[in-house]
């Protein structure tokens, strides 16, 4: 998209699917990755492939990934599958992280800010009581699914899912979840 106080043009992120009639070697090629907002991004990452979109379990990282001084970024893989920047972080995996907040009620509130273009609500999970406020907002942006892992385990290490107890510091934390998908 363009932005008027920047004036240039953004884009960084892709997701694709590719299928072949046989299980031969195919080497994949983006040309135009140095172009992108932050191509320095390319010089250490890693595509990512899966046979099956949903499994979110599934997703493997393409290690012979390479960026070259041309711009291009490059892998090969045998068979047909999914390629991405970042693996998917779906709507519905989303709702079920803000349920596992509404289950632990005794620590958490849970409130939409308001809605997205595509009318969904923009979650606001609050964890704990006190002073101390801290805002950790993410995914303001399509592309940017790996900041809703990040929020995932960071609320789930908040909630102690799976442990049998949260220590009470009288600390407050307040953390905006945005799915603008």
């Amino acid at each position: 998209p363009y932005t008027e106080l920047e004036r240039t043009y953004h884009y960084q992120y892709f997701s694709f699917r590719s299928h072949t009639t046989d299980n031969k070697k195919v080497k994949y090629i983006i040309e135009n990755a140095g172009d992108t907002s932050y191509s320095k991004a390319w010089e250490e990452a890693t595509v990512f492939f899966s046979r099956t979109i949903n499994d979110p379990n599934s997703w493997k990282r393409q290690l012979d990934t390479s960026y070259d001084e041309n711009g291009n970024i490059s892998w090969t893989q045998k068979g047909s599958g999914y390629f991405c920047y970042f693996p998917p972080y779906s709507y519905s995996r989303h709702l079920d992280l803000i349920d596992k907040c509404n289950a632990a009620a005794s620590i958490t509130t849970t409130m939409s800010l308001g809605k997205t273009l595509d009318d969904r609500d923009i979650d606001c999970v609050k964890v704990g009581q006190g002073d101390k406020i801290c805002w950790i907002i993410h995914r303001q942006h399509p592309g940017e699914s790996m900041a809703e892992y990040f929020a995932e385990g960071l609320i789930e290490r908040l909630l102690r899912v799976g442990r049998s107890s949260v220590d009470d510091d009288d600390d407050e934390l307040i953390i905006t979840k945005q799915a603008l998908e």
